[in-house]
This record gives C-alpha cells, structure tokens and sequence, in this order.
C-alpha cells in the first residue's frame, strides 16, 4: 500500500496556476540541450537549457520539461474528470445507503402478514373461489 496523499483542491489550483503563468506551448527540445516555446514573433522564446551533463540523461530530461507543458494541462482535466466521476459515484452510494436504512427500517412483519393474505387470495381465485 503507498503512502500517497490524495491532492488537495488547493495544490490543484495551485498546479493550474504554475501552468497558467508558464510559457504557452507546445515546447519542443533540441539538439543543443535547448527547450524553447513558439515564436513569439521575435524567434522562438527559449524556456531552459540544461546543463551538461550524461547525453542520455539531458535528452530524458529535456523530453520530459518540454513535453510537460501540452502533458500537464490534459493531465489535470483527467484528474478533474475522475473527481467528478469519483463524487458522481459517492452521491450514488449515499442515496443507496439512505434506501437500504429506509428498507430496514420497515416493519417486515407488516408485509409477511400481506404476503401470506395475497398468496391466500391468489389459491383461492385460482381454485374459482
């Protein structure tokens, strides 16, 4: 089991924010340890470079900073999207549970009289009585 807390409404926004205030995309990284934004009109807006380091390593991370800015903006609509499906869903279970509270706080006695009364009418009706 992880240890992992559940994100708050306030990180969230948080997240948004960071993202809202960031460098419009899509960034794209290039050969020279470059990750740089659209043309602005002046040329393209450099985001970061990294430094040097591991040829593997500037190029894993230099993929991941540019792809982040078009991959966090789906990814916080598809956490938005499962809380909703998550609420949805709770608002389901607690009307269930308020209907299985109404049920068993029914007379059951009161409905077996009723059963038996109707099984005795529907013999008879069946036997032309």
């Amino acid at each position: 089991m992880s240890d992992h807390q559940r994100l708050t409404a306030e990180e969230l926004a948080a997240m948004r924010g960071r993202l809202s205030r960031a460098t419009l995309g899509p960034w794209v990284y290039d050969e020279y340890g470059n990750v740089n934004g659209p043309d602005t009109g002046y040329g393209e807006l450099r985001v970061a470079t990294l430094q040097k380091c591991a040829r593997h390593e500037n190029l894993a991370n230099g993929i991941f900073i540019s792809t982040a800015r078009t991959d966090m903006p789906r990814l916080l609509d598809e956490v938005d999207a499962l809380i909703a499906a998550y609420n949805e869903q709770a608002e389901k279970i607690a009307r269930y549970e308020a209907l299985f509270e109404e049920i068993e706080a029914v007379d059951n006695d009161d409905y077996e009289d009723d059963y038996h009364e109707m099984k005795a009418i529907a013999s008879s009706a069946r036997q032309g009585g």
